[in-house]
């Protein structure tokens, strides 16, 4: 299996069981694109589950229906946990009401240290 995927919307790399994305700049990320990234990941990764890192740069913008997405059983497909590196408490004010307004399926919690993000994945590696 590949270990890194470079799509137009994200790069992601999967090492130590974890799948860590960034987001290329400026993307808005609508409906159709947040499917797109979930059926390339899925497929890239031979449909096998792993915990997920995400950093918070590069999105733009994401309206309803993708956040919406992101949170459900379809949007989670192969993620068995999800954890979001924040730079700014701004940012986490943001992704925080995002978590309660679109509950996801999985358990996700909010960071700003990437050594405890992955300390606490690596309770949802295979």
């Amino acid at each position: 299996m590949k270990n890194v995927l470079d799509t137009p919307y994200v790069y992601m790399e999967l090492k130590d069981g974890i799948i860590t994305g960034w987001y290329k700049p400026g993307q808005k990320i609508t409906v159709a694109v947040a499917r797109q990234v979930v059926e390339i990941r899925y497929e890239y990764f031979e449909k096998k589950s792993y915990p997920v890192l995400i950093f918070d740069s590069g999105v733009k913008s994401m309206d309803k229906e993708a956040r919406d997405f992101f949170a459900s059983k379809e949007g989670n497909l192969g993620i068995t946990a999800g954890a979001v590196v924040v730079k700014s408490s701004f940012t986490m004010m943001m992704v925080n009401f995002l978590f309660q307004v679109s509950r996801p399926v999985i358990p996700c919690k909010i960071f700003t240290d990437e050594n405890k993000a992955r300390e606490w994945l690596n309770k949802f590696t295979n």
